[in-house]
């Protein structure tokens, strides 16, 4: 990323930064209470995303080493670390105003021992030729080249080690027309966009025994649940919709895979090449 795209990039996560510094807190105990469980990681990316590093440290021989691109303001990696034991992050942003709330955060989590967060271009060598055992991307791959990011990300990965990529998709224009029209806030930066299929296509390309995981079809419905980010705190009839959309969407890409064209969002997790 650079020129005009940089600083227009950079310009917004400075304001976003501020934002998220006003906001700084503790990881609240359900939140850690819900990710250690990940009951429901079938229906929610990220309760599958918990338990697929969970269940990674859990079967290593050594202490594992997880890295994330993009990480903002390190509420990702301080979840985990706080959610999972015995292991180790490098996250990195391209923002050093995000990467400085980050590192406040992690002092206020007490887990700054076990996360580096540092100001890196994934483009340029962001690990310094260093590897890690398990490489994410979340929500970030929409902002930057795939095709210049990704390679250096797998680079950044030890052969046969963990990628986990997961991002917002725009499969049908139709569709997507219909989600510009609707009159809801869209938090996003000035040059993001949603992946499109030939995107999709090459990350599972360029990754070795990928699993693709499509959401939020009906699921988008939860834009409208006045609740739908409250589902830990005693709204027990918003998390049950919740859990049906997403039961509804899982159902139907099984038995219609055409349908993933409906999605609005995929997981991919898959394995850096063996050199």
């Amino acid at each position: 990323m650079e020129g005009e795209v940089l600083e227009r990039e950079l310009a917004f996560h400075r304001q976003v930064a501020k934002d998220a510094l006003a906001r700084l807190a503790p990881v609240p105990k359900y939140i850690i209470d819900r990710y250690a469980k990940a009951r429901h990681w079938r229906v929610f990316p990220k309760e599958r995303l918990f338990r697929e590093v969970q269940r990674q440290v859990q079967h290593a021989n050594a202490e594992l080493v997880v890295g994330e691109f993009g990480c903002g303001d390190g509420i990702n990696s301080c979840e985990l670390v706080r959610t999972i034991p015995n292991f180790r992050m490098e996250s990195f942003d391209i923002s050093p105003e995000q990467i400085d709330v980050a590192r406040k955060r992690a002092a206020l989590n007490h887990v700054a021992d076990r996360i580096n967060f540092f100001v890196a271009d994934a483009e340029r060598d962001p690990m310094k030729g260093k590897q890690v055992d398990i490489m994410l991307a979340l929500s970030i791959l929409h902002h930057v080249d795939i095709k210049k990011v990704v390679p250096a990300l797998i680079s950044s990965t030890k052969p046969g080690g963990l990628l986990i990529f997961n991002e917002p998709i725009a499969f049908s224009p139709s569709l997507q027309r219909v989600r510009d029209a609707v009159p809801v806030k869209k938090d996003v930066s000035p040059d993001e966009r949603q992946l499109v299929k030939a995107e999709v296509e090459y990350l599972t390309s360029v990754l070795a025994n990928p699993q693709i995981y499509y959401c939020l079809m009906f699921g988008r419905l939860a834009r409208f649940l006045s609740n739908a980010n409250k589902i830990d705190k005693g709204h027990p009839f918003t998390k049950v919709a919740l859990i049906s959309l997403g039961w509804i969407d899982n159902t139907l890409f099984a038995i219609f895979p055409f349908m993933s064209r409906y999605a609005g969002r995929v997981m991919i997790i898959g394995n850096a090449p063996q050199k």
